[in-house]
This record gives C-alpha cells, sequence and structure tokens, in this order.
C-alpha cells in the first residue's frame, strides 16, 4: 500500500506540474500573426509594409516582408486586431482577425494593382516664341 501511495502522489505531482507549465506558457505572451504577401499572380512581394493595430489599445506592431515575401511578428498581446499591408503600386490591403492566447494566425494577403501617382518635372526651358520680331523664326 505504501508504495502505491507514493505512485498516486508521484503522479499528481507530475500532473500539476505540467498543468503549472501549460497555464504558464498560455498566459505569457499572447500569440503571432504571419503570413506571405503575394499579388494577383502567386509572386511574391518582397519587402511590403505591415502594420498590425490591437483594436483595443491602438497599438501598432510593424514588420517588412522578406524576399520571399515573408513576414511574421513577435509574440504580441492577445486580441482583435487590424492587419494592413502597403506596397508601392499597389493598392493598400487590409483585413481584422482575432488573435487567442498560443495561437499563430495565418494571413496570406493578395495583392492587386492599384492607381500609381506619376510626377513629372520639368527642369529644362523651352525659349520663348517672339511674335513681334520677323527675325525669330
Amino acid at each position: 500500500m505504501n508504495l502505491n501511495l507514493r505512485v498516486l502522489t508521484f503522479t499528481i505531482f507530475v500532473c500539476l506540474l505540467l498543468l503549472q507549465t501549460a497555464f504558464g506558457q498560455s498566459s505569457a505572451g499572447g500569440g503571432t500573426i504571419q503570413g506571405t504577401v503575394k499579388d494577383s499572380t502567386g509572386a511574391a512581394i518582397p519587402a511590403a509594409k505591415v502594420a498590425i493595430r490591437h483594436i483595443d489599445t491602438g497599438r501598432v506592431t510593424n514588420t517588412v516582408a522578406n524576399g520571399d515575401g515573408y513576414f511574421i511578428t513577435p509574440p504580441i498581446a492577445i486580441g482583435k486586431y487590424k492587419v494592413r499591408v502597403e506596397s508601392s503600386g499597389m493598392k493598400a490591403w487590409e483585413e481584422e482577425l482575432i488573435l487567442e492566447t498560443g495561437r499563430s494566425v495565418e494571413v496570406n494577403p493578395q495583392m492587386v494593382p492599384g492607381q500609381v501617382n506619376e510626377t513629372i518635372q520639368v527642369t529644362a526651358s523651352v525659349p520663348l516664341v517672339t511674335t513681334t520680331d520677323p527675325t525669330d523664326a
């Protein structure tokens, strides 16, 4: 009987230790948001700017997609987020999501070409035409 009591005590101890470890991990840091930014043809968009705003607190976590279009946040607090992705020549992409404790949410933005604003700056001057002098032709 003494051996059974020791085994039972040890089993309970191990279970409590595992529960403490599980709860300690889940409350420590929230989760992560990750994904790959691509265009409508499936090509990766490197250097896309990703802004992840916690809706309740307004805190923004910024990251940039790598050469393969992949991004990941460090561990961030749980809650509701708005993810916004921007890249030159593309329409901005947005999505809302809920991040739960200990989870990693995957979002894969597919961006489409957007309005491209061009600015043309003229640096050379054009000679004026004189209408009163018949020698200018």
